[in-house]
């Protein structure tokens, strides 16, 4: 198979993929609103919530929540997660194969032409009066619910700059961390690359869309707690084409704590 061709088939595949993982996302987030929403019935008087005791402290089931439902969607939501980490790892194998493919479409002695947006942005000097930043991590296992999800990011986001980190001092996706440590309470600057339509509950500014159909996006995000764990609910990635450096600690993957 030519690398075009691979690069056709692995496109398609992330398209299935995205949507499969959207359709997943959209049920556990109807779930997570479901538990935590008072009922709309006169029969319970409080949400179940995610995690909250469903047995009273004399050992019988709690006569203010529905607890068949809640045990119910519970579990459901525990095989939705299990189901979106397995997609997001085979959308990050994907993304790794379909770069492979990309890059060996383009003939060594001509080097790759820049997409318009990048072309317009390094006439200009960009957005803002600075060059346009390559990507440097990719947003991965954006759990509904989380601070991440509500600020406007998503699963398969590229990211350009995350607050004052961008690809030239991110030190091998630490500076991420560092940032967002210092951040809790208080809104962080993301610029993304995004392929595909933006939500429409996302939040965000769209800069700009060039001919692959990438969006950039400036979102606001706010680390806190919530009731997953961690303060963003999400992990990042480092990307390929990312500036060299010793692999980052825990196989490649930086937490958001």
């Amino acid at each position: 198979m030519s690398a075009h061709a691979a690069a056709s088939t692995l496109r398609k595949q992330l398209l299935d993929l995205d949507r499969e993982r959207g359709a997943v996302e959209e049920e556990m987030q109807a779930i997570i609103e479901e538990l935590t929403s008072p009922p709309l019935d006169g029969k319970f008087s409080q949400p179940a919530g995610l995690t909250e005791p469903l047995v009273a402290p004399d050992g019988f089931p709690r006569a203010d929540v529905d607890v068949y439902n809640a045990r119910h969607k519970r579990h459901r939501l525990s095989c939705l997660r299990t189901d979106h980490k397995g997609l997001m790892t085979a959308i990050e194998a994907a993304l790794h194969e379909l770069h492979a493919a990309q890059a060996s479409e383009t003939p060594p002695s001509q080097p790759a032409r820049a997409a318009p947006e990048e072309a317009e942005n390094g006439a200009n000097g960009g957005a803002n009066g600075t060059a346009h930043l390559a990507p440097f991590c990719l947003a991965n296992d954006v759990l509904p619910g989380s601070p991440a999800y509500l600020g406007g990011l998503r699963s398969g986001d590229r990211i350009q700059r995350f607050g004052n980190v961008d690809a030239t001092n991110h030190r091998n996706l630490q500076g991420l961390a560092d940032v967002v440590r210092h951040s809790i309470g208080r809104p962080i600057s993301v610029e993304t690359q995004r392929h595909g339509p933006a939500s429409a509950s996302t939040s965000a500014s769209t800069w700009a869309s060039n001919a692959t159909g990438a969006l950039r996006l400036v979102l606001e995000v706010t680390p806190g707690a919530w009731e997953g764990r961690g303060v963003l609910g999400c992990h990042f990635l480092p990307l390929l084409s990312g500036p060299p450096g010793p692999p980052p600690e825990e196989g490649g993957t930086a937490r958001a704590q």
